[in-house]
């Protein structure tokens, strides 16, 4: 690990351990689709571990990735990818507390946008997606629900029609009406993909990590990163998500980084 990695690992301790958790305290008051997940809804399972780097630690270990893994872009056209995420909660904060007596919950509405070059503002994609995320030990389960976002507001509101009920959607609606979460929070970033060659690994980076008040699905981006961001992290963040055990070389490549728990933004 590179003194710039624990230099940032001590600033994730300092300031992201309790400055994402006042985030959400503060705010209390007032994928691309996973690989294999072709259906617009459904559950994943897998493994996953976090790492946080420099901006120039990860561009050297996106370089050295380029060996032995490809790019993921879905749109040709559009290559340069970004994630928007909702993060609600209920008036307590339960599923922020969750971590603290057991599996991690997250309930998020996750969309996407791109463009074709660097710095201009994106395109929203038309669908956006509803998510229960569940993370205990380096395991976790996905649940998610794909939909427009004029449909959404009617769901998170518990006046959804019965006639779209499926498993994961009375799992999301169940949810919904027993608990009445709110939009609390949300993150964009610029986020880049790579995959093995038989998709089953999944590696992100996350760059310009920044916060803003609760935005509305479907709203359009009005640049490349939100201008009235309360909060930006001034690292990028890599996500490695296998159904198993990493592989040699990749655990080799993970040297150059250092390794963060029960930490989770994207």
């Amino acid at each position: 690990m590179g003194a710039g990695e624990q230099d940032l690992l001590n600033v994730l301790r300092l300031v992201v351990g309790g400055a994402v958790d006042s985030v959400f305290e503060g705010m209390s008051s007032s994928t691309t689709t996973p690989a294999g997940a072709a259906a617009p809804f459904g559950a994943v399972r897998e493994r996953e571990r976090k790492f946080v780097a420099t901006a120039r630690g990860s561009l050297r270990f996106l370089e050295r990735l380029a060996v032995r893994t490809v790019e993921e872009v879905p749109d040709r056209a559009r290559p340069v990818t970004y994630n928007r995420t909702t993060y609600l909660d209920t008036a307590d904060l339960r599923y922020l507390r969750s971590r603290q007596s057991g599996p991690a919950r997250k309930l998020r509405i996750r969309e996407y946008a791109s463009s074709a070059i660097e710095g201009v503002a994106p395109s929203l994609h038309p669908v956006c997606f509803l998510e229960l995320k569940e993370s205990h030990g380096g395991a976790r389960v996905k649940t998610r629900l794909q939909m427009d976002p004029a449909s959404l507001a009617p769901l998170l509101a518990g006046r959804a029609g019965k006639a779209s009920a499926v498993p994961p959607h009375e799992t999301l609606r169940a949810l919904l009406e027993r608990d009445r979460p709110v939009p609390k929070v949300t993150s964009w970033y610029r986020r880049t993909t790579r995959l093995d060659r038989d998709r089953s690994l999944r590696i992100t980076v996350d760059t310009g990590i920044c916060f803003t008040e609760p935005v509305a699905p479907g709203s359009i981006p009005e640049s490349a990163f939100p201008e009235n961001a309360f909060a930006r992290l001034p690292f990028t963040i890599v996500e490695v998500k296998c159904p198993g055990e990493l592989p040699s070389w990749l655990v080799t490549e993970l040297d150059s980084l250092a390794e963060v728990h029960g930490f989770s933004i994207c």
